[in-house]
Parts: structure tokens; sequence; C-alpha cells
């Protein structure tokens, strides 16, 4: 679960890059988050954007400020450089995430890892691949393609693993007498 120093909904009639809250509103944020959890396998980052709107300087001292509410890691948005990579590293004890990377960044995966970060992601490929799953499924039906006859389905294995089959089985079995 991440936390973020992002204001949302972007107001009204601003443009750009967005704008953060305060320190103090995001620690808020956190240690609300942190006291409402219930389940330790939850974990909760602190987030910021500050590397994207304002700069390293800001990032660190948000980010320092983060991490002392007892936060579990880290989630920075916009790391353009090695540089700061070794600046964040430097200055922070968590794990990082980043999100929204420059892609001389990402792909420099040793370097990421031994300089705290523990995922680096790349936007929303696998969001925007099952879309178009989805719609390639969608058009060959219209086209008349028949059910068993689509192609790249999940094998039934895979959809009960991902869909943790059996443990709903098991809860209907406990809630609902099925």
């Amino acid at each position: 679960l991440t936390i973020e120093d992002t204001v949302l909904p972007t107001p009204y009639g601003t443009s750009g890059k967005g704008q953060l809250s305060s320190i103090e509103e995001g620690k808020g944020k956190m240690r609300a988050a942190l006291n409402a959890r219930t389940d330790t396998n939850l974990m909760i980052f602190g987030r910021t954007a500050a590397l994207q709107i304002s700069s390293l300087d800001d990032a660190i001292e948000r980010l320092r400020a983060y991490e002392a509410t007892g936060v579990d890691a880290l989630f920075i948005s916009g790391v353009k450089s090695h540089e700061q990579v070794v600046a964040l590293h430097a200055a922070l004890s968590l794990p990082m995430v980043f999100g929204a990377a420059a892609p001389a960044v990402v792909n420099d995966r040793a370097f990421l890892a031994s300089h705290g970060v523990r995922a680096c992601l790349q936007g929303h490929l696998p969001y925007m691949a099952a879309i178009q799953a989805v719609q390639d499924c969608m058009a060959a039906l219209r086209n008349g393609t028949l059910p068993e006859d689509i192609a790249g389905l999940a094998p039934a294995a895979l959809l009960k693993r991902v869909t943790n089959a059996e443990q709903v089985d098991k809860n209907a079995g406990d809630w609902l007498g099925a």
C-alpha cells in the first residue's frame, strides 16, 4: 500500500507535474495508515514524486521524514540518473521501489540491487497487455471465432492459482455451508 504526498485529486486549473502536500501532511497520512493496519502482512510504503516536482534535496528530506514514521519501504517516482540513486541510497535506510524511472536506470538491475532498490516498475505494461488481450478476444468472438478456438487463454491450473480458487472454495464452505 503506498501512501503518497501528492495532492490528489489534482486541483482544477493546475497543470504540469502536480503538487506536493506538506511533509507534515504526508507523515500524518502514513502514521494513520500504520495505525489502522491490522494485517501484519500488509506493507505500507511512503511515496513521493518530489524528484519530478521539486528537487533531490526535497525528496530526501521527505523520505527521511517518512522513514521516521515507521513505514516498511519507500516508493520514489521520477528517478532519472544513477547519481540520484546513489544519493538516495546514501541518505536512506529502507528498501526502495522506483516508479516512472528513466530507462537507463531501470535497465541496470545489478546497480539498482546494490543500492537498496528492491523493485523498479516499468509502467503499466501488464495492465496494458491485459487490455489488448481482452480486446483481441472480444474481437475474435464478435467476428465468429468459436470459444474453443480462442488462442492464448490461461490454462485451468493457472486460473485456479491466480484466483486462489482453493481458498475461495474453503471460504465458501466455511461461510456459506457450500
